[in-house]
């Protein structure tokens, strides 16, 4: 089974600025939900959406694997379904890669750990989760 984590984290904010890159207890609120995914262990393949360098190479370097989106997609008023269409699309014509479950990470709950995607995860039959912090 092929688990796909994609991570929204565009440069802009309307409340705060730069929020994926604001630190916390020493590291870039994308750190965290980058290395759960890269740490669970059942995600195959952790896809960081950014229209931003800086993002873009911390999460690189934690071991995602990056798809720069593009200006439309990156303002405050752009929904989450055209970011996720974006990174599937790209994913089927530059890989020939098709996930059977798709898992949305958002930065802004930066508490979740591997084990709770993990344990996410293995259950049955559960269609959606949502975590907050």
């Amino acid at each position: 089974m092929k688990i796909l984590a994609i991570i929204p984290a565009r440069k802009g904010s309307k409340g705060l600025n730069s929020k994926n890159l604001t630190a916390l207890n020493g590291y870039p609120l994308i750190h965290y939900t980058t290395k759960a995914s890269i740490d669970s262990e059942l995600v195959d393949k952790t896809i960081v959406s950014t229209d931003s360098d800086k993002i873009a190479n911390i999460a690189k370097n934690l071991g995602a694997q990056i798809i720069k989106r593009p200006k439309q997609l990156a303002d405050d008023t752009a929904p989450l379904e055209p970011v996720i269409q974006h990174v599937l699309d790209n994913l089927k014509r530059k890989e020939n890669y098709s996930p059977d479950i798709i898992v949305l990470l958002q930065n802004t709950s930066p508490l979740k750990t591997p084990l709770t995607l993990v344990q996410f995860l293995l259950r049955d039959q559960l269609q959606a989760f949502y975590t907050c912090t």
